[in-house]
């Protein structure tokens, strides 16, 4: 009988002294340069996050992927007409980089000093990885610059980040958290925790929620992170969807158990620890 291996890796998050940590989910942000065709980031719900994190001043925070929209190296963007030649994409490609990169650097300064720091591979940030790794010579050896790599770009491990690929599910206690790019359809919360049989935190599909399912085995839940991307995306082409604004809490036990909060952002507002926020 074939069977699914699913890519699990422990997220390596210390406790130090401490009995509880408390820490900060980020979803979806999409991020791109100004006046990107593809939209980028939502400024009041990245607005109303950033605040919120001077609020909780977490002792980590989990990147769920999809920093950024990275339309430059996007397959869809060149599915019915050539792709320009490499030089433009690879110009393209740093001014996506380095729009991200601001992001970053924008979280780090308020992040307190001694803060652990995780990002886990989205779909949009692996096209980055997938372009570089097509421009090989006829012996298979990449011919762009290293530059031109997203931990390069966004320069994780020369600011403190722990970085784990497209596709894994990294542990945080009892609780496994991937970027999701395998939850589909309308009934994904369920059909995740069904398929997992454990507790999954995950984003792409930019919706918040939650499902719980109980067996002989324990209560396992499901959540959906929702994003701080814009909701006017031009692909969407006006259509409704059913996107939500909003980040996470995390509070984590050295046992391993934990509670998660989802804060939803409404036109700009939120609530954090009984403060209200508005930008």
């Amino acid at each position: 009988m074939n069977t699914k291996t699913y890519q699990v890796v422990n997220s390596g998050l210390k406790f130090g002294k401490k009995d509880r940590l408390v820490g900060m989910v980020k979803p979806d942000t999409h991020t791109s340069f100004p006046g990107d065709k593809a939209g980028g980031k939502s400024e009041r719900a990245w607005k109303c996050f950033m605040k919120a994190i001077k609020i909780v001043k977490p002792d980590f925070l989990i990147d769920i992927g999809d920093a950024g929209e990275w339309v430059s190296v996007c397959a869809w963007e060149w599915k019915r007409i050539a792709r320009p030649p490499i030089s433009y994409v690879c110009k393209e490609l740093l001014r996506d980089g380095a729009a991200v990169a601001k992001d970053f650097r924008e979280l780090e300064s308020i992040l307190p000093k001694d803060c652990q720091k995780f990002f886990i591979q989205g779909n949009h940030d692996q096209w980055v990885d997938n372009f570089v790794n097509e421009q090989v010579d006829t012996k298979g050896k990449s011919v762009l610059d290293p530059k031109y790599q997203l931990k390069e770009m966004i320069g994780f491990k020369k600011h403190g980040w722990k970085f784990f690929e497209h596709g894994k599910w990294v542990r945080f206690g009892k609780l496994y958290v991937s970027h999701g790019t395998m939850a589909k359809g309308v009934n994904h919360l369920r059909n995740m925790v069904l398929r997992l049989g454990t507790n999954v935190m995950y984003g792409h599909v930019h919706d918040m929620g939650s499902h719980a399912v109980g067996s002989l085995g324990g209560t396992h839940k499901s959540f959906s992170m929702g994003c701080l991307a814009d909701m006017n995306k031009p692909f969407l082409r006006g259509d409704m969807t059913n996107w939500e604004h909003g980040f996470g809490i995390l509070d984590i036990k050295r046992s391993g158990n934990f509670q998660v909060h989802q804060i939803p952002i409404y036109a700009g507002e939120c609530k954090v620890y009984g403060k209200v926020i508005k930008v």
